[in-house]
């Protein structure tokens, strides 16, 4: 009753994971991860309502892994390997496409990789469903390869961006943390610090910048 009045009708847990042959020497610390936060985060109060996973390799996106049950979703995770590709950048943003697809509203979402997006025509897509979703979208990188470093359109925004990750991070509310792979394990513990938090949010809307002239009585003191 509680999570209704805040509108709290449950979210996902998702997990998107660059399974390609790059990862090889990640791959296990991000499982290891992945299902400690699965077993910490499911016995809390404000457990998700599901829990999601989604490989993507080059070409392939999937399968996907979408349930409510912990132990399920562990055994899916366990699974994972590191292999193919064999080039740089890959399909991520074809991965986290289908996580948002997936996930509920307002969902936490994980993304791992060490590489830059190779279907980077799919962003505009990726930013509608961000927007539309509420959902929150985290990215850790352990190296990056892919498209020039972008910028915001001139007027829109003093914001400058590494890449695409950041701005989709910066947009959705998320983090975007670029380390190295020896210092994986323990910028991992980020990921623990965001899930402890469950912010309800009250009020949606843009905030706009403008200056207005407000008459004030010259006999106020």
């Amino acid at each position: 009753m509680f999570k209704k009045f805040l509108n709290l009708d449950g979210y996902s847990l998702t997990f998107v994971v660059d399974t390609t042959g790059s990862m090889s020497d990640d791959i296990n610390q991000v499982k290891t991860k992945c299902i400690e936060l699965l077993r910490t985060y499911s016995g809390s109060p404000d457990a998700p309502f599901n829990y999601i996973l989604v490989p993507f390799n080059d070409p392939n996106v999937g399968p996907i892994t979408k349930t409510q049950s912990v132990d399920e979703l562990e055994s899916a995770i366990s699974r994972l390997t590191a292999t193919g590709g064999g080039d740089c950048p890959e399909m991520s943003m074809s991965g986290l496409k289908l996580a948002l697809q997936q996930s509920m509203p307002r969902s936490k979402i994980f993304v791992f990789t060490d590489a830059g997006a190779k279907d980077e025509s799919l962003k505009g897509e990726v930013d509608l469903l961000i927007e539309s979703t509420k959902s929150m979208v985290n990215f850790l990188l352990t190296g990056y390869c892919g498209s020039r470093k972008r910028r915001s359109a001139p007027g829109v925004k003093p914001k400058t961006f590494a890449n695409s990750y950041e701005e989709l991070a910066y947009n959705s509310g998320g983090f975007y943390v670029l380390t190295t792979k020896r210092q994986l394990s323990q910028v991992l513990g980020i990921m623990e610090k965001s899930l402890n938090a469950a912010p309800v949010k009250l009020i949606d809307g843009r905030m706009y910048t403008s200056q207005f002239s407000i008459p004030v009585d010259e006999t106020l003191k």
